[in-house]
């Protein structure tokens, strides 16, 4: 059976079922430049939610609800406390396992390939055990593609890529469901 998705990793492995799905934040789960209101004690757990893209909670419970670990790897200066608060405030987080942010001590920015084996080796997985999902080709997939990670990028826009090809390029979020059915 042909795979409706049309990009592969460039091993000829097929991909198994991750065991965890990591995503990156502004672009990917939030709408990019909002998370200084994200975080602001003063918004609203409404005003929080709407700040996330489309479908973003409802495919993050679906993928819940399927078995998979979901965690969050991220650039950013807002420290770590100030991202756990405001996830709490718009009642999400619970659907995270984990979350890694740059801005905390010792952790390098993507697409350096410390920050993904840091939060692998914290969860006890291999780079062929996860996928990572974001809006920006060179922090999102050739950092993830560096060290074998399988990819997903959410474009939508055609992109020409080089050495490093995500397994899936979509343009709605709620696309990663239909793709992880597939492979099960």
């Amino acid at each position: 059976m042909t795979s409706p998705f049309p990009f592969s990793h460039s091993s000829s492995k097929s991909i198994n079922r991750p065991r965890m799905i990591f995503f990156d934040w502004s672009g990917t789960l939030a709408i990019s430049g909002t998370r200084d209101l994200f975080v602001s004690p003063v918004s609203s757990r409404q005003e929080k939610i709407q700040l996330l893209m489309p479908g973003a909670v409802k495919t993050l419970k679906e993928l819940k609800n399927l078995g998979y670990r979901l965690g969050i790897i991220s650039n950013t200066k807002t420290p770590r406390y100030q991202m756990v608060n405001g996830l709490n405030h718009a009642g999400i987080l619970h659907i995270f396992d984990y979350q890694l942010y740059s801005s905390e001590a010792g952790v390098s920015s993507k697409p350096d390939a410390s920050i993904f084996l840091q939060a692998l080796t914290s969860n006890g997985l291999r780079p062929a055990d996860a996928i990572y999902v974001g809006n920006d080709y060179i922090a999102d997939v050739t950092g993830p593609y560096s060290i074998g990670m399988p990819s997903i990028l959410i474009s939508g826009k055609p992109h020409p890529y080089r050495d490093a090809k995500p397994i899936l390029r979509i343009t709605q979020l709620s696309e990663i469901v239909s793709y992880l059915r597939s492979i099960t």
